[in-house]
């Protein structure tokens, strides 16, 4: 069973308001960020890495690609629904056609980040929302054509880059 029907405009709807959300509650203001910006900054941590993390799922294949696809196919009727019965919209595609291919230290990479996001998901109770939100917004947006989806290639390129210390990882 595969969800690999690509992002819809419904689905990118829904992951750009969480990206707004996250956004939105994070910043303290001009002159709060001037004054102490690295704490500031190490706040929005969270979403960040979970964004990022979720790129990565919609760049792999098995049961952790199969979440990437079931969260994207969810996102994809919750937001479509809301875009056709909410102000009478219509389901449009918004798929990138290519997707950048992970080598193998890329993909060991990824399950390196699935340990470090189950820590942070247990560990950090402030972080947990943060990650989480982070996840399904770099799910229902890493794939889309322009802006925001033109981030899966960097994400996979540092995946990539940092999967090339491992042993047989080329």
């Amino acid at each position: 069973m595969t969800f690999k029907d690509g992002a819809t405009l419904g689905s990118f709807v829904i992951g750009l308001s969480l990206v707004v959300l996250n956004l939105g509650t994070w910043y303290p203001g001009w002159k709060s960020l001037r004054t102490d910006p690295l704490r500031h900054a190490t706040a929005i941590l969270p979403f960040v890495f979970g964004y990022c993390y979720g790129i990565s799922l919609m760049l792999v294949g098995g049961l952790l690609g199969w979440f990437g696809d079931a969260v994207l196919w969810g996102g994809s009727w919750l937001g479509d629904g809301a875009l056709i019965y909410g102000v009478g919209g219509h389901r449009a595609s918004v798929s990138s056609t290519t997707l950048t291919a992970l080598t193998n230290g890329g993909l060991a990479m990824v399950l390196i980040a699935t340990a470090v996001i189950l820590v942070v998901m247990r560990r950090r109770e402030d972080a947990r929302k943060g990650v989480q939100h982070g996840v399904a917004a770099g799910i229902l947006t890493g794939t889309v054509r322009g802006l925001l989806g033109v981030l899966a290639i960097p994400v996979a390129s540092a995946l990539n880059a940092s999967g090339v210390w491992l042993p047989g990882a080329s």
